[in-house]
């Protein structure tokens, strides 16, 4: 069966196979989105090493889609990757999170392309005040992007579910049409009691290679904005 996934409220359903490629309305949100086969929906895959990141794979809907059928005959569908430590106190809730979208904003003229991310997480093993989310961002050709970073200062108790919105504008149309891949994973946790918590970024940087073989440690830090 194939499978229909809201990238603006999470909800999620099986649907008729006839459907794949096809442009459904969420029953919830009335967002659309685009059916994908089954097979093509979220893989788990967890690392060799299970004291740290797991890594979880899920399929993105069609580039050609998403950039406005700027290249419709394209079966190329983007790659999202969620990356959950569970070292961290702060941890994803992996059925529901997706990586980035693009979008457009009116800004009183025209219309302005960005990036959106809905990201939903649960608060583990001991209360946390603070949190950074971090996306490294990666065209068609496997180059990176951006590192963009949302951070949220409230306080949540054990066992809170937490939903997260942000947008980060796009430089130019290009970004948007060539956006392929998206990297999500919780950088740092401020506890109650002061602590703060660092990710682990071995996994990290493993994963950002897949794509970017000159990927570095630098470029795990959010990108400076350009004027």
């Amino acid at each position: 069966m194939a499978q229909f996934t809201c990238p603006s409220c999470g909800h999620s359903q099986t649907v008729d196979d006839k459907h794949v490629g096809r442009s459904a309305t969420c029953p919830k949100c009335k967002t659309s989105a685009t059916v994908v086969s089954g097979s093509d929906q979220s893989v788990d895959a967890p690392s060799s090493d299970m004291s740290g990141p797991v890594v979880h794979r899920k399929t993105g809907g069609p580039m050609g889609i998403d950039a406005e059928l700027r290249n419709e005959k394209s079966k190329l569908f983007r790659e999202w990757i969620i990356l959950d430590d569970p070292r961290l106190p702060l941890g994803f809730d992996v059925a529901k999170t997706q990586g980035l979208n693009t979008g457009k904003k009116y800004n009183g003229h025209s219309f302005d392309w960005l990036f959106k991310n809905r990201t939903y997480l649960v608060v583990r093993s001991e209360a946390i005040t603070a949190f950074e989310i971090r996306h490294l961002t990666f065209d068609v050709w496997g180059n990176h992007f951006r590192t963009l970073t949302g951070t949220e200062i409230a306080d949540h108790a054990v066992a809170s579910a937490i939903q997260l919105d942000h947008t980060w504008n796009l430089y130019s149309d290009s970004e948007a049409w060539d956006f392929y891949a998206s990297i999500t994973y919780v950088a740092r946790v401020r506890t109650a009691a002061g602590k703060v918590i660092e990710a682990e970024t071995d996994v990290v940087l493993r994963e950002a290679r897949r794509f970017s073989e000159k990927f570095t440690v630098e470029q795990l830090e959010p990108s400076a904005k350009k004027p």
